[in-house]
Formats: structure tokens, sequence, C-alpha cells
């Protein structure tokens, strides 16, 4: 299930449904849900735009999951792959 699984081996990021605005210098909530494409916003920084991220996800997502007899995104998960990006961004910025 992609809801709450790692983000894909290309992102920028290493959160799903968070990318970075090169131009703005900022980080780009978004998500897809039923086959719609939505910008969530632009944060200052990746941890709140994880966050708006995480709850677009519980509040689209977990009603439907819970509906059909599945368990609700994790946020266990969310939290472990959220810490993991925040590590792989600042060895990104030491490196530079």
């Amino acid at each position: 299930m992609l809801i709450g699984s790692k983000p894909p081996a290309n992102s920028t990021t290493g959160m799903r449904g968070v990318s970075i605005d090169k131009q703005r210098g900022l980080y780009v909530a978004q998500i897809k849900f039923q086959g719609k494409h939505m910008i969530i916003g632009r944060f200052k920084t990746l941890e709140a735009a994880a966050e708006a991220r995480r709850a677009k996800e519980i509040e689209l997502f977990d009603p439907v999951l819970i509906a059909g007899g599945l368990p609700p995104t994790s946020e266990e998960e969310y939290q472990a792959n959220l810490r993991a990006a925040i590590e792989k961004n600042r060895d990104g910025e030491s490196g530079r």
C-alpha cells in the first residue's frame, strides 16, 4: 500500500509527498487522492511540510481505510520516515 509506505527512491527530501521548490527556497507538500492532485502548501521547513502532508493524509485516507476494514495509516512509520528524512537532509547540508 502506498499510503504510509517509504518514499520513492528518487525523492529529493526523503518524505513522500514533499518536494523542494528551489526557486522559492520552500518545501512543497502535495497529495494525490481519488485521481486528484492537490498542493497542500509551501513551507519553510521540511518538518512543517511533512506535518501538513500527514494531516491531509489522515483526513483523506484514514476514513476510507477504516470503512474498508483496514487499519489507518501508521503514525509510527510516518515518524520513522520523518526522522530519517531530517537526518538525510542534515547530512546533505553538512556536505555542501
